[in-house]
């Protein structure tokens, strides 16, 4: 869940500022609202998640009150941001079964010891050529690279993990934004 709440945001922030309500919005549609009476609850819902230890609570409450799960809604964000991504040339693609978001390009001047910082060996996914799980989905780069054709990011968001990835010849690596962060497994 943490995944998508993180997802969310990152896509959000990409959306023109004309459509930054897009939570509300959702929030709205979905509760049957008429009408906008808390501008800013859905950044609210979004904030008060990460900030709870009690994640279990939040979401039954969230449940009773709406009448439909958090993670219902967070899906229902990521399919409006889609949308509203694709009429601005952010499209997503699909390989291997899983719809893949084009997030970002890197700097040009990044270095490779801070590149390998942010990069994991992921195992949720499984995609790669040299691991040694027998399970390995059969990883091709270059299928991979055709499906994301007409982008430039280098860095992709799985919908259905919400994890950032990050492919090469031989993986399709998870990418952490802050090297300091712990791997998501």
């Amino acid at each position: 869940m943490k995944d998508f709440t993180q997802m969310v945001l990152r896509l959000k922030g990409r959306l023109p500022s004309k459509q930054v309500d897009v939570l509300d919005t959702v929030f709205q549609e979905m509760t049957g609202q008429t009408e906008k009476k808390n501008p800013g609850v859905g950044e609210q819902m979004l904030s008060m998640f990460r900030k709870t230890r009690e994640k279990e609570i939040f979401l039954q409450l969230f449940r009773l009150t709406t009448g439909f799960s958090f993670q219902d809604y967070l899906l229902q964000c990521l399919e409006t941001i889609g949308q509203e991504m694709s009429s601005e040339k952010v499209k997503s693609f699909q390989y291997m079964g899983f719809t893949f978001i084009p997030y970002k390009t890197l700097p040009s001047n990044m270095h490779l010891r801070t590149l390998g910082s942010h990069l994991f060996s992921e195992n949720e996914l499984k995609m790669g050529t040299q691991q040694p799980d027998v399970d390995k989905r059969s990883w091709n780069y270059g299928d991979f690279c055709e499906a994301s054709k007409n982008t430039d990011a280098v860095i992709f968001i799985c919908k259905e993990t919400g994890k950032l990835y990050f492919p090469t010849e031989h993986e399709l690596f998870g990418w952490k934004e802050d090297p300091n962060e712990e791997e998501v497994l």
